[in-house]
């Protein structure tokens, strides 16, 4: 099936639930499903029902998409999202990403689930993200002629809802943090070495998303806000584990709730 054809019977399978323009999407990231449960008047669809969405089988992802209002807006809010490391192409993880679009979305606010680079950031930081490095090593094999050009022209995250984060933010008495992200494939966590490389070459927080999604959101024009939770502080001795990447992040869930709300109700 052609993607035109499979990203209209996808819009026309969540419209016959939910036929209201959308104004903003929303990815949540590993742990943060409790984001969607402040989504009023809405509907629950599995991904597994809507055409061209590919299964999500990370653990911490629930795999839905919630549709209905949040601060007064109209939002789609995916529950969960696709990973390269599940098998997925590029293509097929930011396939979700042009259906948010096709369903009138014209921002993007895209979670994760990162660890900390930076020295100073400690498990339970919201970052802020201004910049990123792309490490996945996927665009030449997936991508058309036209999409490489874009590549070449310089994306970046929007500097107005960046504002708007930390106006926000400081409303909320919440301090964030600011910085670069680097997106890796996975699903394996980053060796001491790794992590120092990293630090050298720019890095403030590491993960395994976010990457190609806020790209394609801002090639099929979408303005993109970046928010990781820092799951993990840089210096430790202890075997990092996903259980406790999950339990700090769920934790977070009632600060970045309210800031995203906040960011949603200025847009």
């Amino acid at each position: 099936m052609r993607l035109d054809d499979t990203l209209t019977k996808a819009v026309d399978c969540i419209r016959s639930r939910v036929p209201e323009n959308m104004c903003v999407g929303i990815v949540l990231g590993s742990g943060l499903a409790g984001v969607a449960a402040m989504v009023e008047q809405s509907a629950s669809i599995e991904y597994r029902h809507i055409p061209g969405f590919p299964p999500v089988t990370a653990p911490g992802h629930a795999g839905k998409l919630v549709v209905g209002r949040f601060a007064d807006k109209n939002v789609a809010v995916m529950s969960g999202r696709p990973h390269l490391y599940e098998g997925y192409d590029r293509a097929t993880t930011t396939f979700p990403i042009r259906v948010l679009r096709k369903l009138g979305a014209t921002i993007l606010i895209v979670t994760n689930a990162a660890g900390a680079v930076n020295r100073s950031f400690r498990a339970g930081d919201l970052m802020i993200i201004t910049d990123h490095i792309d490490f996945t090593f996927m665009h030449a094999s997936i991508m058309t002629k036209s999409e490489a050009a874009f590549s070449r022209a310089g994306f970046h995250y929007d500097r107005g809802l960046i504002d708007i984060a930390f106006r926000e933010a400081q409303k909320l008495s919440l301090t964030l943090q600011a910085g670069t992200y680097l997106g890796l494939t996975g699903p394996n966590y980053e060796t001491n070495a790794e992590l120092t490389m990293l630090e050298r070459i720019g890095a403030d927080a590491v993960g395994m998303s976010t990457v190609a999604e806020a790209v394609e959101a801002f090639r099929v024009g979408m303005k993109v806000l970046g928010i990781s939770c820092i799951a993990n502080a840089r210096e430790r001795k202890d075997r990092l584990t996903h259980d406790e990447v999950e339990r700090t992040v769920r934790n977070v869930v009632p600060v970045l709730a309210p800031l995203i709300a906040a960011i949603v109700s200025r847009i």
